[in-house]
């Protein structure tokens, strides 16, 4: 890069009497405020590599940024530290320091110089009037180089130690007797580290950790992790302190001198991040989210701690991962077409960034260069028929992905999304936020279906899954034998009774011994749904609910989201099997006992949207509801009384008596319409609207 120069000078006396060599480096750098000013400020420290010489004189030259610090050598701090800044044996200052900035911008250098005082020179070297050069590092200078752009610190600042100009045989010297003085061997050797590349808007070091423009105080080291500026991690092990669930916020992010940034929390790049070290120095915990709108420079490793001996849905949130990273394994692909499952049994196979994949797997460390940008497919997804469609992706970046708009993200996508949930047994589909590196399928509705995952879409997550809270939409929460389904029945405008591509998810069938649970519809596409969305409550609606055992057991039933309905609306659930009732807004939870010979269609939900003229005692719970064109009566076996159905103008259609039964059931003799069931009994009255389709 271009360099922009400063100078640090000794001054020699005689000629050496023997040469030893020095070595040089910058230390401590930090941001910090300093009369009134911002200011970058950094530590001179040198030694030797043999013991017993005392410094004379010398020169130190410094390259830095002249746009974005001052060239006016007034606004530079220089300061001696230590002993270096101590009296001698006669009462002076054991050394004196010069300071200039020479040149022409922008390639002016600061210029140093330091010298032992001439009334103790005659004394010849002793530690009472002059410093002994340790072969440890010793501090010998802190600058306060003054900040004059102060933006947003996307200025790298530039400093360097210039070589050139340190390297005269004369440049350094040590006192060898009175009035007698040495040089130091040339060239002296210069620490690798810098500040070239160091960005002037928060820096951390070992020393100081961190810091950041816009301090208000001085000499207090100021941070505000919501100010996205540009950061140098200079060296050191740095983990941002900001508050838990919390965002830091970088402009541009370099990693600098094999320093190590963990991210345990939430972090965001708005630039380019860069890591000059190995992979390792960059580490993104599974408890963490890393967000990157710019390029990323280096490897890292993301750690995903995921449950061992279970199968997984993965994606690979580096580029470059191969099967490898999965030996003594099991990995597979997803064949859409076919609806089956390859396993993998070369160590070269490419793990494409955005597909999924299915593993049998323990916690892992994914190490590469992490994804980010938008990110199509390296083969499309495809499309085998009405019956077909699923299509394993990935989230592909070290951060959690929305993926409530999957259905914009290409052509022919639909709005599911399931997401494998092993300790369930089946596939969730609530799911808004995809975690890191987690795959999961989408479906395709049509024959030219693309798909362009992207980096706009990219959130942070700390839990696994996020849910949804929709209006007008019943969570059904099946759980037994050790694993657990969901159903959802929703009613929305714009939808049908049949299946929509742009409403309804169909069922995606989960492990053979788990329970399943989902509606029936007819339809020529899907017939069996996850989610089943409807147009209306029309006075009553009639779901048919099927369950799958999977082993014989106990299993619950629970309802949820009944608060998101109108107070008016009574939800019940129908066991045809044992033939009873429950109304879920009075109890959600439903406890039966099933096996695998039962018939599937064994549930029905109903919504009914009326209000009762005259209630039955509490002792009689009657149900009312209708299966197409079929009126089906529910009552305790002791109820006693008549049935009577009448249209809109009052006219009886159909009675008949209640006793000794508890299922009533007759096929309505009249067209399609509303109509209005009523119970008479010395119990009570009901009367109930309903609709014929």
């Amino acid at each position: 890069m271009k360099r922009f120069f400063g100078i640090f000078s000794f001054v020699v006396l005689s000629i050496p009497f023997f040469a030893q060599q020095l070595s040089f480096r910058i230390i401590n750098p930090r941001i910090i405020r300093v009369n009134n000013f911002q200011h970058l400020q950094y530590d001179v420290q040198f030694k030797c590599d043999q013991p017993g010489t005392f410094l004379w004189a010398g020169t130190f030259k410094f390259t830095f940024n002249n746009s974005a610090f001052s060239t006016s050598v007034s606004q530079w701090g220089v300061n001696k530290t230590g002993d270096f800044n101590s009296l001698n044996s006669v009462g002076g200052l054991k050394y004196s320091v010069t300071k200039t900035i020479t040149g022409v911008s922008p390639s002016k250098v600061l210029n140093i110089s330091l010298t032992g005082d001439v009334n103790a020179f005659s004394n010849g070297p002793n530690p009472d009037d002059f410093i002994e050069v340790p072969v440890d590092w010793i501090t010998v200078l802190q600058i306060n180089a003054r900040l004059v752009s102060t933006a947003n610190g996307d200025d790298l600042a530039g400093i360097d130690f210039y070589e050139v100009g340190m390297n005269p045989a004369t440049s350094q010297q040590y006192i060898t007797g009175p009035l007698t003085v040495g040089y130091y061997l040339s060239p002296s050797l210069y620490d690798s580290r810098d500040l070239l590349n160091t960005y002037t808007g928060r820096i951390f070091s070992s020393n100081y950790g961190w810091s950041q423009l816009g301090g208000t105080v001085n000499n207090i080291q100021y941070i505000n992790w919501e100010e996205a500026v540009s950061t140098t991690v200079w060296e050191g092990f740095a983990i941002p302190t900001q508050q838990h669930l919390s965002e830091a916020s970088f402009n541009n992010l370099n990693l600098l001198n094999n320093s190590v940034f963990a991210a345990n929390r939430y972090i965001r790049v708005e630039g380019n991040l860069v890591n000059t070290g190995a992979d390792s120095c960059l580490l993104v915990h599974d408890t963490a989210s890393l967000i990157t709108m710019g390029s990323v420079t280096g490897s890292g490793i993301f750690s995903s701690n995921i449950t061992s001996n279970v199968w997984h849905l993965i994606a690979s949130p580096v580029t470059d991962l191969q099967s490898s990273a999965f030996l003594g394994e099991f990995v597979q692909t997803y064949n859409e077409p076919t609806d089956t499952w390859n396993q993998i049994i070369t160590a070269d196979t490419i793990i494409w960034p955005g597909l999924g994949y299915s593993v049998w797997s323990s916690p892992k460390n994914y190490s590469g260069v992490f994804n980010t940008g938008d990110l199509s497919l390296p083969f499309g997804v495809t499309y085998s028929g009405n019956l077909h469609g699923y299509n394993l992706v990935g989230n592909p970046y070290p951060s959690g992905l929305d993926v409530s708009a999957v259905s914009t993200w290409g052509s022919e996508i639909s709005s599911d999304v399931y997401v494998w949930d092993q300790a369930f047994g089946n596939y969730r589909t609530t799911v808004t936020t995809i975690p890191p590196a987690q795959g999961f399928f989408i479906r395709t509705t049509g024959n030219g279906p693309t798909l362009t995952i992207p980096n706009s879409a990219r959130v942070h997550t700390s839990d696994p899954l996020y849910k949804s809270e929709v209006l007008n939409q019943l969570t059904l929460s099946l759980s037994g034998n050790g694993y657990g389904d969901e159903a959802f029945i929703r009613f929305a405008e714009g939808s049908s009774a049949t299946f929509d591509h742009s409403f309804d998810t169909p069922k995606k069938m989960g492990l053979a011994e788990a329970p399943q649970l989902f509606s029936v519809v007819a339809s020529d596409n899907f017939t069996d749904l996850t989610r089943n969305v409807l147009p209306r409550i029309e006075g009553n609606e009639t779901v048919h609910l099927s369950f799958l055992a999977g082993n014989s057991g106990s299993f619950i039933l629970e309802a949820s989201g009944i608060e998101s309905f109108s107070d008016d609306v009574v939800i019940t659930l129908v066991d045809q099997l044992t033939n009873t009732t429950q109304v879920l807004s009075q109890n959600p939870v439903y406890s039966f006992n099933g096996s695998p010979v039962d018939d599937p269609a064994r549930f029905l939900v109903l919504f009914d949207d009326y209000t009762a003229s005259q209630s039955v005692s509490a002792t009689y719970n009657i149900v009312v509801f209708t299966v197409g064109h079929t009126v089906k009566l529910l009552v305790p076996e002791d109820y006693t009384g008549t049935v009577t159905m009448t249209d809109m103008l009052g006219r009886v259609v159909w009675r008949q008596p209640l006793a000794g039964q508890s299922h009533y059931s007759f096929i309505a003799p009249v067209p399609a319409g509303c109509y209005v069931v009523s119970t008479e009994s010395r119990h009570g009255s009901l009367r109930k609207k309903i609709i014929l389709h």
